[in-house]
């Protein structure tokens, strides 16, 4: 194998570990503003005690839980804000400014958070 062969792998295996950590850091870090962006569009957010944060739950370390009946339309826009601040703002920055590692693994983690 020729130097330069060995030098893009080396690279390529620098590129993949680096997403898969920031992947995994990024996906339990955006949990938290993630949430609080949903419940920012609740009515009394912080005041109202049948909506809530939960922290350390099964599969996060926080979500949020809504109890009453809420606006269509607002809640609309409170499932799509996260996902277009931290999944398509973060493509569309890349597009911009080239690629970046750290941008797409925070983008790509928001999205499977936005699913799950």
């Amino acid at each position: 194998m020729s130097a330069h062969r060995i030098a893009i792998l080396v690279r390529l295996k620098v590129t993949v570990i680096n997403f898969v950590l920031f992947y995994a850091l990024n996906f339990y870090l955006i949990q938290i503003p993630h949430e609080f962006i949903h419940t920012l569009f609740y009515s009394k957010a912080f005041t109202n005690k049948k909506n809530k944060l939960v922290f350390f739950n099964k599969k996060r370390i926080v979500t949020t839980e809504l109890e009453e009946n809420t606006n269509t339309w607002l809640m609309i826009l409170s499932l799509i804000t996260p996902f277009l601040l931290f999944s398509i703002l973060p493509i569309v920055l890349i597009n911009n400014i080239g690629f970046d590692i750290y941008l797409y693994s925070l983008s790509f983690a928001n999205a499977i958070l936005a699913i799950l």
